[in-house]
Formats: structure tokens, sequence, C-alpha cells
């Protein structure tokens, strides 16, 4: 009874260094591929920006002495509706082109990484099979 509590307790071992293997893997994986907190924190700030502005435009618009001289303000209010677009639209290919140039310099990076670790993984459970094995393959006594 012995020898087959040692086998399982030499299986639970080796099982226990491959979950954590790939366990280190899977947390350096989400690392790799976490999203940059700068552009997220940029992207929010834009976001705001555009809907803060259109707040503040429709609000402008709504004001009861707006109201009143709507169509006469209209030629003034679309042009700066027009400009406001506009310059949000540069403001976001700003942001895009920012963002994509970012991920361009990081995606050989983490493509290497990510390969690294899918072979480190693959060799661990490589080991680990053949390891278990070992485990229940009789060993010659001299």
């Amino acid at each position: 009874m012995s020898a087959a509590k040692n086998q399982l307790n030499q299986i639970i071992a080796n099982q226990t260094k491959l979950a954590e293997t790939l366990t280190a893997n899977a947390k350096e994986a989400v690392k790799v591929l976490a999203t940059d907190e700068t552009l997220m924190t940029e992207a929010k700030a834009l976001f705001n920006e555009y809907t803060t502005k259109n707040k503040e435009l429709f609000e402008t618009i709504m004001k009861p002495e707006s109201v009143e001289k709507l169509w006469e303000k209209m030629p003034e209010t679309y042009s700066k509706a027009v400009e406001w677009q506009v310059e949000y639209f540069n403001k976001s290919m700003d942001f895009y082109r920012q963002a994509f140039n970012a991920s361009l310099k990081n995606v050989q990076a983490s493509a290497q990484k990510m390969s690294e670790m899918y072979k480190n993984n693959y060799e661990a459970m490589a080991k680990t099979a053949e390891a278990n094995m070992k485990v229940f393959t009789p060993t010659e006594k001299a």
C-alpha cells in the first residue's frame, strides 16, 4: 500500500508543478494582452469631451431666448455644431493613429512572448506526462 501511496504522491507533486507553471504563464498572458491604461484613459477623456460639448450645445439651443430665435440662429448654431464635429473627428483620428501605432510596436514583442509561453506550457505538459509514466514504470534493481 505504501508503494501506491508513494506513486500517488509523486503524481500529485508532478501535477501541482504543472498547474503552477500553467497558472504563472496564464497570468503572464493576461499582462501581455492587457489594454494600455494610458490609451484607455485618453479614450474616456475624448468620449467625455464629445458628450459634454454636445450637451452644452443642446442646452444652449434649448434656452428660452434661443428657442424664440431658433430659425434666426440656425446658421450660427449649425456652424458651431459642424465645427465641433470636425474638431472631434480630427481628435478621434489622432487618437486612433496613436493607438494603432502603439499596438504595432507591441505586436511583435507580444507574439514572441505568447509563443514562448505556449512552448513553455507544452514542454511542462510533456515533462509531466513523462514523469507520471515513470512513476508507473518498474525500475530494474541491480
